[in-house]
């Protein structure tokens, strides 16, 4: 995490234990960390500096999914024609849908469309 956000206490506490209680590392400074990553991309954008190429891939290191109860409504909803998984459940049926594996790029988008008769 960059900031100043990174110095409070109570925002330390909760990286490490999500982490399974490892001490966080505070070496780089986090305010200038946003101005070094500045400097570098403009540095790579600049005609007049030559930097070494490298490439920086983000993806996702957990799946996300998205899950719902089902009801009787969903079935007859379900029948439409347009193409795509079909996003329903019988009455009771809990369902789940992988939405972006592991390893997908992030800031990737997905439309989802959910057809119901009832409320939500």
């Amino acid at each position: 995490i960059v900031g100043g956000a990174s110095r409070v206490p109570w925002i330390k506490e909760m990286i490490s234990s999500a982490f399974g209680g490892k001490a966080i590392s505070t070496t780089m400074n986090a305010d200038e960390s946003v101005a070094r990553g500045c400097a570098l991309q403009a540095a790579i954008l600049s005609p007049l500096y030559k930097v070494r190429d490298f490439e920086i891939k983000e993806g996702l290191t957990v799946p996300i999914t998205i899950g719902w109860m089902g009801s009787a409504a969903d079935a007859e909803a379900g029948k439409g024609d347009d193409e795509g998984e079909r996003m329903t459940g019988s009455e009771g049926e809990y369902k789940t849908s992988l939405l972006f594996p592991v390893g997908t790029q992030l800031n990737t988008l997905k439309a989802l469309t959910f057809y119901r008769k009832g409320p939500f």
